[in-house]
């Protein structure tokens, strides 16, 4: 009975043994890949916490400038198409940030993508 259980254990250690063997790097590079996303999508995550406080400092900026605006003989014209041309640049750079923002959907494809050149490699 102890010579059966002692056949499964070693079994299923060589059954490590070989998948360590033959998926071992594969793994290993998957793991690096998945660690260095969520480390840029963490810096993408700060750098656009950072925009979004810029935009909020602009947008109270803004929001100063016109009150003075009452109180000045500023050009309304010039100030207003100044005003057009900051907010459609932070715009543009808050876009660009959420458009190269990792997400799960993207780990989850190269699983998915691994899965199926893994399962082709076997059966080749």
């Amino acid at each position: 009975m102890s010579n059966k259980s002692d056949e499964i254990t070693n079994s299923q250690g060589g059954i490590k043994e070989i998948r360590e063997i033959i998926f071992g790097e594969t793994i290993t590079n998957l793991q690096k890949q998945i660690n260095d996303l969520k480390n840029e999508n963490v810096e993408l995550k700060e750098k656009l916490a950072t925009h979004e406080m810029n935009i909020n400092d602009s947008a109270n900026l803004i929001s100063d400038l016109t009150s003075k605006l009452g109180e000045s003989n500023i050009d309304v014209k010039e100030l207003s198409e100044f005003v057009d041309s900051i907010k459609l640049d932070l715009e543009e750079k808050l876009k660009e940030l959420k458009f190269s923002k990792i997400d799960k959907n993207q780990i989850g494809q190269a699983f998915i993508d691994w899965g199926t050149k893994v399962k082709s490699e076997n059966n080749a």
